[in-house]
């Protein structure tokens, strides 16, 4: 039984995160625009003193240097959680790791070009290449990081044997 719900959490999980994917790209570009630059804004508000000194026309210009980083980074993130959350799901299951990679993978591609496709549909977005490989960049991070997690998980398990 607890199997079972640790199943459905974490593909609940996988199904929150092409649920958010989808509903950010569903913005429209001005809205995006806006989304973006409040985050921007409000971090530098949070973590720099002096963004606070400086003027309005200051902050603009910084905001939007900033932008283009910050949505590259928030395209690789999203996709490296749907990478980290669908291998682990599929992880769960009795499959093979050669077959794992493969899913998590092709799934995690399939996403990033759908996801592109669908912004064609969305007023003043752009459907880039460059967002497809960065996508993709951060889904094979994600899945790294469940490896990586499994390698530590097993190295403490057999630590722990040991001294037993």
């Amino acid at each position: 039984m607890k199997s079972i719900l640790i199943k459905c959490i974490v593909w609940v999980s996988v199904v929150f995160c092409m649920a958010l994917i989808f509903h950010l790209s569903h913005e429209p570009a001005e809205k995006s625009n806006e989304t973006s630059a409040n985050v921007i804004s409000t971090t530098l508000k949070t973590i720099s003193p002096r963004y606070n000194r400086m003027t309005e026309d200051e902050q603009e210009s910084l905001v939007n240097t900033l932008q283009s980083s910050v949505r590259t980074f928030s395209h690789f993130s999203l996709f490296c959680v749907l990478g980290f959350t669908l291998s682990l799901a599929l992880s769960l299951h009795a499959l093979k790791t050669p077959l794992r990679i493969f899913i998590t993978l092709s799934g995690c591609l399939l996403y990033a070009v759908l996801d592109e496709f669908h912004q064609y549909f969305i007023p003043g977005r752009a459907q880039q290449i460059v967002d497809v490989l960065v996508d993709f960049a951060g889904s094979i991070t994600g899945m790294l990081l469940v490896f990586v997690l499994f390698v530590i998980i097993r190295s403490v398990s057999a630590k722990k044997k040991r001294t037993a």
